[in-house]
């Protein structure tokens, strides 16, 4: 089952949806009554099960955040894409009624509960934004803005889960709205004495850098795979496709036979491919190219770790720049059919693709 964005995000902003809650429902599970047949052969009355997802009406605040957590954490119990389907359909009304319930109760938006509901409001606005209008994307990018900018309010964990998916989103979306996002929070994040923070604000910066790369040059440096220095500005003058991938990750190698068509039509036109690798064991790749090699540059550093990850905030796979023939970076996301617009519009017409024999694996490093 390929999860959702909105699957992600419950379980990268809800502190709750963890390990231990998962525990506790097996627990519970493990405790529940087991049916057993009378002695006098009689069925015994059945319990009316129990709907996850009926809102208590008469609750207060606490009991609302507690129904919600149990509605989510019933997502864990899914095991198809139909089951998903369905739990989405009960849980999103059900969660989404219960927070509006707990902000009329609550007289103040800094309070545990109201801050708890309207992070959730947003949490369940993620998944309708990705077809949403640039314009409501704007406008949740600032609300999350408000949100994480309350005057004396203590940001948690899940705030962050919240701003970090939502950010990636709106990346998708659009560069600039997710800059603004970015942008604002990071002096309010710099200040959080979280682990990984630092990685994390870091990250945010990098993106920034990215999404200004439009238009811009880009720096590339790096060790290529038989171990030589690289450096992107040898390649001036040419198309070049930047492409992080890994070994393990499924998206970029079901890219590659694109790729491949198109280094084929227009390699000799100017058309050249930087693939840089970021697996950190050497062994893995080199297994890898020796059964699949791949006719383009291939950069591999220490661990695989190029410095371009850190400068331009990759840290999902794959990701792609598309670099012009004047330098600059034309694309901040290129793949698929996109990727053959793009050259037919920098290189003309490919040449006629024949059948070429496999590539020879490139030796490795010694």
């Amino acid at each position: 089952m390929k999860p959702t964005l909105l699957a992600i995000t419950a379980v990268c902003c809800i502190s709750w949806f963890d390990s231990a809650a998962a525990e506790e429902v097996k627990k519970d599970e493990s405790k529940a009554p087991v049916a057993t047949t009378p002695k006098d052969g009689k069925d015994a009355a059945k319990p009316e099960p129990v709907d996850p997802f009926k809102v208590p009406l008469d609750g207060d605040s606490e009991k609302l955040i507690a129904f919600c957590k149990s509605a989510l954490a019933e997502g864990k119990k899914v095991r198809s894409q139909q089951e998903y389907q369905e739990f989405l359909k009960k849980a999103n009304p059900a969660v989404s009624l219960s927070c509006m319930m707990i902000l009329k109760k609550e007289p103040s938006e800094t309070t545990e509960p109201a801050r708890f509901a309207r992070r959730m409001l947003l949490i369940l606005s993620i998944q309708p934004m990705v077809e949403a209008p640039e314009e409501d994307a704007l406008k949740f990018a600032r609300a999350i803005i408000a949100f994480m900018t309350v005057k004396d309010m203590e940001i948690t964990r899940d705030d962050i889960g919240l701003v970090m998916s939502a950010g990636r989103m709106l990346e998708r979306k659009s560069g600039p709205i997710a800059k603004e996002l970015y942008a604002s929070v990071i002096p309010i994040f710099k200040d959080l004495k979280f682990p990984q923070i630092e990685r994390i604000v870091a990250g945010f910066e990098g993106t920034v850098r990215r999404i200004d790369l439009l238009g811009h040059a880009m720096e590339l440096k790096g060790t290529t795979y038989d171990g030589k220095p690289f450096d992107v500005a040898a390649l001036k003058g040419k198309v070049i496709l930047v492409d992080f991938w890994a070994t393990w990750c499924h998206w970029c190698i079901e890219e590659f036979p694109n790729v491949k068509k198109n280094y084929a039509g227009y390699h000799k036109k100017g058309f050249e491919v930087i693939g840089i690798s970021a697996d950190k064991e050497r062994d893995k790749l080199d297994a890898y190219l020796k059964d699949k090699p791949l006719p383009w540059i291939i950069l591999h550093d220490t661990d695989g770790h190029n410095p371009a990850m850190d400068q331009y905030g990759v840290v999902s796979y794959p990701t792609t720049f598309l670099i012009g023939k004047d330098g600059t970076v034309k694309s901040l996301s290129v793949r698929g059919a996109q990727l053959d617009e793009w050259l037919k519009k920098e290189l003309g017409e490919p040449d006629p693709v024949t059948p070429e024999p496999e590539a020879k694996p490139v030796e490795p490093k010694k």
